[in-house]
């Protein structure tokens, strides 16, 4: 009870009440269009059941969570995947030959059923959580979610057509000439629009509540188009709906005789939906949850928080009300809004529900074609973005086993999930985990070893430096892993661990390939870094990021809490550099501020102190913040330059797959770079980054041409030392292929 009016008591803050209003308006299109997909087949009737039912559960299930749930920011609501398979039971309800929807009993005996379904939904999650079973729906693989929730986003969008074609509601596409002569082009072309316009409010101004200004854009043409062109067919509106909010009568027809005998006829199906809604809101609960989490830098256990929306839930169906799942779209525009507490949540759940009282007649009056445009756009965000990674990689000639594997998984449980449904495809998912899992034990986890002697970082260090690093690179040890990283194989890697030889200083772990990491690994992997650190060996995870997935599940599991974590690392590169600079740091701890004068840098390097000093004056110095870029690919090679202070790393442009960079090399004080572009007159190759303040010294094409029309010998020295310093990194390349041959 503390804990309850603790709650309430932050409701005195305005910024709650502001973030809530946020959150309201941000969620207020998609909370519609989920009443509209839920009772579609319905037809016209199904409008003035479904807002109403979406009402219900984001006021009713949003003031249960505020009060119950865990986490900072429970924003429930109804799914868009939960609402299109709510709409297959409700579908199949209407498609009984004994059922009359002209009736009232029959329908209030149908709404019945489908209250029945949240009910035993919101029974499941609680015995869900009892069971512990909302920590095993983190670990469901990958290929198996992509592959049911890309079924889901297809099926979704098709469910949209008819609104968004004009055809009756509730009436499947007739199909040929049929159905072409039903289409309404301007329908079409309104519903298009909108979600044309979601898409540009999201991408171009993203604070703003798009799916509203979409909304409202979409409503005011379709009454334009009837002004200017009367008599148009552009799709009916959504209508008067229900005056009353909560239904607490939801279930009692169940008890009466059409409720009784369509229960006789379909209470199997009820309760195969009640299932499937469970076991979708579980990994929903858990997923989003994980994800809201990370951007309040909060730990949410999932047990507690499932069986808060399982009593959402069960609330919400005796009131008559849709499923209620963890909803982002609520969540996070009431985070950006200011909302930190449950309070804010809480204080939407009241705007809803002035709303739902008092803003009838303006819902009344919005087309269901802009809805439909909405539903498109909800429809494809629900479409898994790693599949269309995985494709990309698979088109552009990546054709590994573990890819096809995933390819495959994706597409069987897409198609059973399109061709027999959700049953079927949640049956499907549920077995391809178990294969999956059994799969992934039998695999070993480490799929290559070897050291930083064959594999060194891409820092180009100084002569001096690599004399004292070469020949202690062997103590680096890098194994890439690949499967996940479970209680049996991360105690495989852990043997592998400590039987490492005494001189390893370092051990890195390649995550790239690494599927899923379930708690028992994270905790098995974080006693082994304990060890191996007992015995002077430091273990750096490549690949492991903090926004990243695998840095989600470490810190879920309770592994690896410092922030930031200062042994994970994007990429095997930046992790064995760091483990490099640490036996620097070990071999010359007296080594002194990374600075090097003009006269010591290789691009003078064998002059006397007057062919320095005049190089010198034609040298343009350039200081670059850290993340500054000096030049960028494709821009003209005028220069060579020479780092004096800091660090300049050669990267590649962003990567259209996911963002990130690749670095090919990385220069410190002493070393010149850019020559190549100089001398071939070609253009950058790729893009020049400052990794920390440096201080760079130009010397321009122009400059070097006047030079050797007037100091040829200095010239000849310059180019002399270009030459030194390609045969170099020739050499250091060349080193580290004959090492990694052995």
């Amino acid at each position: 009870m503390s804990g309850v009016i603790g709650r309430l008591a932050a409701l005195r803050r305005p910024a709650e009440w502001n973030a809530g209003l946020a959150g309201t308006v941000a969620y207020l299109a998609a909370v519609l269009t989920q009443g509209l997909l839920a009772y579609g087949a319905l037809g016209p009737a199904g409008l003035g059941i479904g807002v109403p039912a979406a009402l219900v559960s984001v006021v009713a299930g949003g003031i249960v969570l505020s009060l119950c749930a865990r986490s900072a920011l429970p924003g429930g609501g109804p799914g868009a995947a939960l609402a299109l398979i709510y709409s297959a039971l409700i579908l199949t309800l209407v498609r009984d030959p004994a059922f009359d929807a002209g009736k009232p009993e029959h329908l209030r005996a149908l709404l019945a059923m489908g209250a029945a379904a949240v009910v035993g939904m919101g029974l499941l999650q609680w015995l869900m959580a009892g069971l512990g079973v909302a920590q095993l729906a983190k670990y469901v693989p990958q290929p198996v979610l992509a592959g049911f929730m890309n079924g889901i986003a297809a099926l979704l969008l098709f469910a949209q057509l008819p609104a968004l074609l004009g055809l009756p509601l509730g009436a499947g596409l007739a199909p040929g000439a049929a159905w072409m002569s039903q289409a309404q082009p301007v329908t079409l072309a309104l519903g298009l629009l909108t979600a044309a316009l979601y898409v540009g409010f999201g991408r171009w101004w993203p604070r703003l509540p798009g799916a509203l200004l979409a909304l409202l854009i979409g409503a005011a043409l379709h009454y334009a188009v009837h002004l200017v062109w009367p008599g148009v067919e552009d799709g009916p509106v959504v209508g008067p709906i229900p005056s009353g909010l909560f239904n607490p009568q939801a279930l009692l027809p169940l008890f009466g005789h059409d409720g009784l005998a369509l229960m006789q006829r379909h209470g199997s199906l009820v309760l195969t939906t009640a299932l499937v809604l469970a076991i979708v809101g579980t990994l929903e609960c858990v997923l989003t949850t994980l994800a809201v989490d990370q951007l309040l830098d909060a730990r949410t256990d999932p047990g507690p928080e499932l069986r808060a929306y399982g009593l959402a839930n069960l609330v919400c169906g005796c009131l008559g009300g849709l499923p209620v799942v963890p909803v982002r779209g609520r969540s996070l525009p009431t985070l950006q809004a200011g909302g930190r507490t449950p309070a804010a949540i809480f204080a939407g759940s009241v705007f809803f529900a002035l709303l739902a009282t008092f803003g009838g007649p303006l819902i009344a009056w919005l087309p269901v074609t802009a809805l439909a445009g909405i539903m498109v756009v909800v429809g494809w965000s629900l479409a898994d973005r790693w599949t269309g990674h995985l494709l990309r990689q698979w088109f552009a000639g990546q054709h590994s086993r573990a890819a096809l594997t995933d390819l495959a998984v994706v597409a069987m449980v897409f198609g059973i999930t399109i061709g027999w449904g959700f049953v079927a495809g949640v049956t499907a998912g549920l077995l391809a985990s178990m294969l999956l899992f059994i799969g992934g034990m039998n695999r070993s986890l480490i799929r290559n070893r070897t050291n930083a002697e064959a594999e060194p970082s891409r820092r180009l260090r100084s002569v001096a430096d690599e004399a004292v690093l070469r020949p202690r690179r062997r103590a680096i040890e890098v194994m890439q892993l690949e499967g996940a990283l479970f209680f049996g194989s991360a105690e495989r890697l852990t043997e592998a661990a400590l039987a490492l030889p005494a001189g390893c200083r370092a051990l890195v772990l390649d995550f790239r390939r690494v599927g899923t990491i379930d708690a028992s690994g994270a905790l098995v992997l974080a006693q082994s870094a304990r060890s191996l650190g007992r015995r002077g060996i430091r273990l750096l995870l490549a690949g492991v990021t903090e926004g990243g997935p695998h840095g989600g599940a470490l810190r879920a599991a309770g592994a690896f809490m410092a922030r930031p974590c200062p042994d994970w690392f994007d990429d095997v590169d930046r992790a064995v550099e760091a483990a490099e600079d640490a036996l620097l740091a070990e071999a010359t701890p007296a080594r002194g501020p990374a600075r090097v004068a003009l006269a010591d840098t290789d691009l003078m390097r064998g002059m006397t102190p007057a062919q320095c000093e005049r190089l010198a004056g034609r040298l343009a110095e350039r200081r670059l913040a850290a993340g500054e870029r000096l030049f960028a690919e494709g821009d003209a090679g005028d220069a060579l330059y020479v780092l004096s202070e800091g660090a300049i790393s050669i990267v590649s442009a962003p990567s259209p797959l996911h963002g990130m960079v690749q670095r090919y090399v990385s220069f410190t004080p002493g070393k010149m770079f850019g020559e190549l572009a100089l001398l071939d007159g070609r253009g950058r190759s790729a893009h020049a980054m400052a990794e920390e303040p440096s201080v760079v010294h130009a010397l321009s094409l122009a400059d070097l041409l006047s030079l050797q029309a007037t100091e040829p010998e200095l010239v000849t020295l310059v180019y002399r030392n270009l030459a030194v310093h390609l045969a170099e990194r020739l050499r250091f390349a060349a080193d580290a292929w004959r090492a990694s041959s052995h």
